[in-house]
């Protein structure tokens, strides 16, 4: 049986979906949702970005640029989670080791 789901939070409004469907999911289980949101590495990608990808000169101001996005996505999967659970009335658990009698969120 499904004890546990895991769900990627992107940041962007297909996330909504994606938790939708993982919760229908949970709820006919009472399995827990872990939500997971991959950070961007600014300094690899800053790296990556640049024409012989061996850290070549920058542009000024690339990284700051990154890390501020990569905070403005932070900050919209924290949101669009924090909105879908209260709509949905899910419970935020931090510890499911004795399991859950009802569909929860991590």
């Amino acid at each position: 049986m499904i004890k546990t789901i895991l769900v990627p939070a992107t940041g962007y409004e297909t996330d909504v979906a994606t938790f939708s469907t993982a919760a229908q999911i949970a709820r006919m289980f009472a399995a827990h949702l872990d939500v997971l949101h991959v950070r961007l590495d600014t300094i690899e990608a800053a790296v990556a970005m640049t024409a012989d990808g061996g850290g070549g000169a920058l542009a000024p101001g690339l990284i700051e640029q990154l890390e501020q996005e990569v905070h403005a996505g932070e900050a919209r999967a924290h949101q669009l989670f924090a909105d879908f659970c209260s709509r949905e009335s899910l419970e935020v658990v931090t510890d499911t080791a004795g399991g859950t009698a009802r569909a929860s969120v991590q």
